[in-house]
């Protein structure tokens, strides 16, 4: 049940993270471009991984 509610947790974590990365034409300073980017990254690896999980079992 965890994964269940987590894995789209994290997808949401990752599309708000994009909303902060520069990409919209919006101005953003580069160190938040940087950490919005990291953040989507790793967001996006972790929701993939978790539903990748719940498959499995």
């Amino acid at each position: 049940m965890f994964l269940q509610m987590m894995a789209p947790h994290e997808g949401q974590g990752a599309v708000l993270a994009r909303l902060a990365d520069g990409s919209r034409g919006r101005p953003v300073r580069p160190e938040v471009a940087r950490l919005a980017a990291a953040i989507a990254s790793t967001q996006t690896t972790e929701a993939r991984a978790m539903a990748a999980r719940l498959r499995a079992w």
